[in-house]
């Protein structure tokens, strides 16, 4: 009786010590899979933040070559005929205007009629500034197009160091969110390009295209006031519950963060199969060993 109880223990302790080391392994490869998204995800907002930094750069340089014309040239700046002639080749904007120091249009890429812009925060924002930084604006309907749009503007000033109006210019807000695609963030992943004022230019979550949402409350954009930069573990709960391994960046010379995030199911998909197999080795090995170990009992008795 002695010896087969020790029997059935032994077997017990076995079995616990086999799916406890088989449980430890599935644990330790499940964090060591988190671990490597975490850099993957920190490495995609890295060149998330360098595409938006790109296209920034390229809006900067037309904006500057159309001032520049325009200091020149006065209200006769031909917009309308260096786009269709291809001088001007960034095929994102929407539309190319020249607005004067009073807020209106005096020389676009589109008709336009008579539109005054004095109340819009890319022509205030520059007037009440001395710097000459481009300004990525809020997400606002065009008063030209009547869509959607995010216009970013460039001031002009005078020799005399007078305020002369601003060049702007209007993208699409799913322009900043084409980065998608190239990233492969699943059917779950999350993209974001967010002002530091709050208000996302443009976020893509699956197929789904939305901006204009405020952001003050998002974990990422809260951690950016004191770490420029990072990656870590959200639950989703401020968005749609799912959870995700994220990455940000705060952009270095504009007010911008950029944030690409994957769902945490989807960056452990890999690891599924392989721990069902474990599992399902596992409970053969149990089966095994207890028909053995009720062989042996049985022989006894």
């Amino acid at each position: 009786m002695v010896r087969r109880l020790a029997i059935v223990l032994t077997c017990a302790a076995l079995l616990a010590s086999l799916w406890w080391l088989v449980e430890r392994r599935i644990a330790l490869e499940r964090r060591q899979a988190l671990s490597g998204a975490l850099q993957s995800s920190a490495q995609l907002a890295a060149a998330y933040e360098q595409q938006v930094y790109r296209t920034l750069k390229a809006a900067e340089q037309v904006a500057a070559f159309v001032r520049e014309q325009y200091l020149r040239q006065g209200a006769r700046v031909p917009l309308s005929a260096w786009v269709q002639q291809g001088v001007i080749r960034e095929s994102m904007f929407r539309i190319i205007s020249v607005v004067d120091e009073r807020g209106e249009i005096v020389s676009s890429s589109q008709a336009t009629g008579r539109v005054n812009y004095a109340d819009r925060d890319f022509f205030r924002l520059q007037r009440e500034s001395q710097g000459d930084a481009l300004f990525v604006n809020p997400p606002v309907l065009g008063r030209v197009s009547g869509s959607w749009q995010v216009p970013m503007s460039l001031r002009i000033t005078r020799a005399d160091g007078s305020f002369a109006g601003v060049v702007v210019m209007s993208v699409d807000p799913g322009n900043f969110t084409d980065f998608y695609g190239e990233a492969d963030l699943g059917a779950r992943g999350l993209l974001e390009l967010t002002g530091l004022d709050g208000v996302v230019r443009g976020r893509k979550i699956g197929h789904e295209s939305r901006f204009g949402m405020d952001a003050r409350r998002l974990p990422w954009f809260q951690q950016q006031a004191t770490q420029p930069q990072g990656a870590f573990l959200d639950d989703g709960q401020e968005i749609d519950g799912v959870a995700r391994v994220l990455g940000y960046r705060r952009m270095a010379g504009y007010p911008l963060l950029v944030t690409v995030g994957t769902a945490v199911e989807d960056a452990l998909a890999p690891l599924r199969q392989r721990h069902t197999r474990y599992r399902v080795w596992m409970s053969g090995i149990s089966v095994l060993l207890l028909v053995l170990v009720g062989l042996s009992l049985r022989r006894r008795a």
